[in-house]
């Protein structure tokens, strides 16, 4: 595991162990019947966002705003191919962290028996993540697949707004950058570099809303 707690388990574990089974004595091939189930179900009530996970980086489907959409849509299908039983990625599902109060509040609401196998040992004040990259060339990539996916959807934001976007500095951590590091990192992806004009840009209203990721309804 990469984050350190006995407040956390990866999908796999969690499976597993709620069953009744050790994690690392079962067959992928051939998993435990209540195994399998319990992936299903863990595996729907994340896509319903039923349940709150987490990456050893980041939590996913925190909403339903049309960002954490393209952020998570690799999780989305892997979930989905496991909640199908079409698919079972051990090596992803043990990427994929489950924090107990969560776990234990989501089988009360839905009346999940046997949920109390999950006994700490030890008081948990914080949790630690190990092995998370913390680097300007992970924030640099971050921040430009961040700005392509939003000029997919709105070639008109401007290179000043997107640099002081929600995501850019939430996710790329852009809040430890000046906007004119941001805006040199993204510049080369602007679909409409030749097109602006120098000076301050001017408020405008775009497809989508930069301080929380969703598009208009109307």
């Amino acid at each position: 595991m990469y984050i350190e707690s006995e407040d956390y388990r990866d999908l796999w574990q969690l499976a597993h162990e709620w069953a009744g089974y050790n994690p690392e004595k079962t067959d992928l091939g051939n998993l435990p019947k209540q195994v399998e189930l319990n992936l299903k179900r863990l595996s729907a009530a994340i896509i319903n966002r039923s349940l709150a996970v987490r990456t050893k980086n980041v939590a996913i489907f925190i909403d339903d705003s049309v960002l954490e959409y393209l952020l998570n849509i690799r999780h989305f299908f892997k979930l989905l191919k496991c909640r199908s039983g079409k698919s079972i990625n051990k090596d992803y599902l043990e990427s994929i962290y489950v924090r107990r109060p969560n776990f234990l509040d989501w089988c009360e609401k839905e009346k999940y028996p046997n949920s109390d196998f999950w006994v700490l040992t030890q008081v948990i004040e914080s949790y630690k993540v190990s092995n998370r990259p913390k680097n300007e060339i992970e924030d640099k990539a971050v921040c430009r697949a961040l700005a392509k996916a939003y000029w997919d959807i709105d070639p008109n934001i401007h290179p000043a707004h997107m640099a002081d976007s929600r995501a850019i500095k939430i996710y790329a951590n852009g809040n430890q950058y000046d906007i004119s590091t941001i805006k040199e990192w993204i510049a080369d992806i602007d679909p409409l570099i030749k097109e602006r004009k120098t000076g301050r840009p001017r408020h405008v209203v775009y497809k989508i809303d930069l301080e929380t990721g969703t598009l208009p309804k109307d």
